[in-house]
Parts: C-alpha cells; sequence; structure tokens
C-alpha cells in the first residue's frame, strides 16, 4: 500500500502543497507532481466527474507519487469508500457541521472495531 505524502508532511509539522483539480486532466497530475506538490485536490463536490475519470485520475496519481485528496459529491457510505478503495489518499468531506455526523463519516470510511467499513481486495493498493 502506497504510503501519504500528505499525512507524513502533517504529522512532522511540514507545509503540505496542495493545488485543485475540477475537470478530467489526466496531464495535471503529472505536471502536480513535478512541480512538486503533495497533493491535489479533487473536488467533486462542485464539478461532474463519471467514476471512471476518477479512478484513470487516481492510477495517475498513483503512477507519478502525488496523492489526491477527494471533496466528494454525496456523503453516500459505499461511495465515500470506493474513492478509498480506488486510491484516493483521503477525503475532504464537506458540511460536517455535528460531532453526529462526524461519527457517522468515521463508521462508514474505517474498518472494524473503529468502524464499519467492509473489506475489499481488488483496490488500487490491494
Amino acid at each position: 500500500m502506497r504510503s501519504s505524502k500528505t499525512l507524513a508532511r502533517i504529522r512532522a509539522g511540514q507545509t503540505v502543497r496542495m493545488c485543485c483539480l475540477g475537470h478530467f486532466i489526466p496531464a495535471f497530475v503529472k505536471h502536480a507532481a513535478h512541480f512538486g506538490y503533495d497533493c491535489i485536490w479533487l473536488d467533486l463536490e462542485h464539478r461532474g466527474l463519471s467514476d471512471s475519470q476518477v479512478a484513470t485520475l487516481l492510477v495517475h496519481s498513483h503512477l507519478h507519487n502525488i496523492d489526491i485528496m477527494v471533496r466528494p459529491s454525496t456523503l453516500e457510505k459505499s461511495r465515500l469508500y470506493r474513492y478509498l478503495e480506488d486510491g484516493a489518499a483521503g477525503l475532504m468531506i464537506p458540511h460536517v457541521s455535528c460531532p453526529e455526523k462526524a461519527r457517522a463519516l468515521v463508521d462508514a470510511v474505517k474498518f472494524p472495531p473503529i468502524g464499519d467499513r467492509g473489506q475489499d481486495g481488488a483496490g488500487l493498493d490491494a
């Protein structure tokens, strides 16, 4: 499993260089990595990309060793953990305004005993 550059930098107290992508431009991933960005914020809340387009961008991120944080358009449980299974380094969840919603999100994306996410052996990092 590929380790997250973003998480490593945060844990080390370092600045994370992140840029935003809201369109299907696979070459952007390579260029962001080349110019020293640690992470791409993939905005699906305000832009519509297909599942296959998102999966393609995530594959490119692994090829070029750059993280992608997905900002999802929905809080649907299966959609959230699929982004992680497809290779996203993390999720940037909008509109979390209460502890109950935060707990429900943790339950959706963490494996037992912390959460209720199911196992999958066919993801990008499998």
